[in-house]
């Protein structure tokens, strides 16, 4: 997978990624690949699913991503209506900590574990802020990444 991330194209990324999961057994996952042209979503349950997203706000969850959860559209809908990327950035960390959303879960032996947040400007500035634990509890920092 890690050849996905050297890919110059997000075609290029696919094509890695199929070529990946071809040659290993992999458990199910979400991937969002982006560049300047397009946007998608890998979908693995043993089955490779692709969805091209159009620009504005998508949320991926580990049961599926924008309407097609609760938990997504709840999280879509609390972003609704941000006018500036700060304002957007802020909403976001808020109902990913939010309990309510169902976007940060606690269960006994499993529940959420980290979460990112990215941005892509239109000039094709990059911002990734992670989480390296539950995002209620655990402050989001500015990842740094040259790849």
């Amino acid at each position: 997978m890690r050849d996905a991330l050297a890919a110059p194209t997000a075609d290029d990324a696919v094509a890695a990624v199929e070529s990946e999961i071809a040659d290993r057994d992999y458990d199910g996952f979400h991937l969002v690949i982006a560049d300047d042209r397009e946007c998608v979503l890998l979908e693995w349950d043993g089955v490779l699913r692709t969805h091209s997203f159009d620009p504005g706000t998508h949320v991926v969850v580990n049961a599926g991503f924008d309407d097609g959860t609760g938990k997504s559209r709840g999280v879509r809908a609390a972003l609704t209506g941000r006018d500036t990327a700060g304002e957007w950035l802020d909403a976001a960390r808020d109902a990913l900590r939010d309990h309510t959303t169902g976007a940060c879960v606690h269960h006994d032996g499993y529940g959420t574990r980290s979460s990112s947040l990215v941005s892509v400007a239109s000039d094709g500035d990059v911002t990734w802020e992670f989480a390296d634990g539950p995002p209620c509890e655990t402050d989001y920092r500015r990842v740094d990444a040259e790849l």
